[in-house]
């Protein structure tokens, strides 16, 4: 950072260029960072691969191939050929989420017309177009479209060290801490991945190929050295968390500023409230659970969310009402009719004290 500073100091917007930086002074400049070399470039803001490469450089390369390269006229036979996937036999861990270090390969809806896609469903894409290229017919699409099977040859090693590059930012553990050899050597891997990304699949939108997403990439072996994993800061997981803690509680609420906060907050404590409430009713309850408390107990794979059942409580018959405490039940399927029917053993205690007290009403009244 403090080359940083004295290139904007000196004025040098050639040198700044080449490190995708304005020639202005950012007032994270002046703010101290526990005496890490690279300051706000690194120690405030680390190298996170969802942003960086998952939805930047490998959109970016898929947008080359659909708008820049594929006419309209071939996107349909592109399609086509994606979805003659889900045709093969022998399809395990080809679908999204069966294995999570596999990308999507099944397309039933093709890939060149899908809009608001997730990360992951990006890198698949990319995979998929790989896998098509190796194949006889895929090869003859992409000879036609880019004009050369030297061009297509280019293309799938841009995707295919992009792809490593993906799945080596997801391992566990790299080098032990101080070893500057190794280090070295993973940033000459990425500073190889990138020369080939400019050269063979050059981008001639926007700023071409100049942008901080290129070049913060040669950060990664230094946050690896001083942070440990990117999986450890990885933000898919805090994304995907906003679907459920942010975005359909906010459906729920008035859209109004001066109240969303409130209101959101409110959503998001009642749905704590009925998922707690379900989790104790659907589950064993102290040592009163002799039995199973409902047919729920014995399925799998039920939504929270449902809400057709038979609530009741099970005070255990008039006998043991006074041993045992009361138990919530929820019956699910509630499949047999005798659920309905009014039996001893799981009669309310409201209407035993209510019985008991007209036959106490009764004896005084005689």
């Amino acid at each position: 950072m403090v080359r940083m500073m004295q290139l904007v100091k000196d004025n040098r917007q050639d040198i700044l260029d080449d490190f995708n930086q304005y020639n202005v002074h950012n007032a994270w400049f002046d703010v101290s960072y526990g005496g890490c070399i690279y300051g706000i470039f690194s120690a405030a803001c680390p190298i996170e691969p969802l942003h960086s490469l998952e939805n930047g450089i490998i959109p970016d390369c898929l947008t080359i191939l659909f708008k820049d390269k594929v006419r309209p006229a071939l996107k349909a036979e592109l399609d086509s050929l994606v979805r003659r996937l889900t045709l093969l036999p022998r399809q395990r861990f080809a679908n999204s989420g069966t294995e999570p270090g596999m990308p999507r390969l099944l397309w039933k809806d093709g890939v060149t017309s899908l809009t608001d896609l997730s990360a992951k469903l990006k890198v698949g894409i990319m995979f998929t177009l790989v896998v098509m290229s190796l194949q006889e017919e895929g090869s003859k699409f992409f000879t036609l479209v880019l004009g050369s099977s030297q061009r297509v040859n280019e293309m799938r090693q841009v995707f295919q060290m992009l792809l490593s590059y993906w799945v080596w930012l997801k391992r566990d553990s790299y080098w032990k801490r101080g070893n500057k050899d190794a280090k070295e050597s993973a940033r000459t891997a990425i500073r190889v991945m990138l020369r080939e990304l400019i050269r063979l699949w050059p981008r001639v939108r926007g700023q071409g190929w100049e942008k901080a997403k290129i070049h913060e990439q040669l950060h990664v072996p230094d946050d690896i050295e001083q942070n440990g994993a990117p999986q450890g800061s990885h933000t898919g997981p805090t994304e995907h968390n906003h679907i459920r803690l942010v975005k359909r509680p906010a459906k729920g609420t008035q859209q109004r500023a001066e109240v969303f906060d409130r209101q959101l907050g409110q959503r998001v404590s009642d749905a704590y409230i009925v998922d707690m409430a379900y989790a104790r009713m659907s589950s064993k309850y102290g040592k009163t659970s002799h039995k199973m408390l409902s047919s729920l107990g014995q399925s799998t794979g039920l939504s929270s969310q449902g809400a057709k059942g038979r609530l009741f409580v099970d005070t255990h018959g008039y006998q043991l009402s006074n041993l045992l405490p009361a138990t919530p039940c929820f019956d699910l399927f509630h499949t047999k009719k005798r659920s309905f029917q009014r039996r001893d053993d799981t009669v309310s205690n409201t209407s035993l004290c209510s019985r008991a007290r007209s036959r106490e009403y009764s004896d005084r009244s005689w």
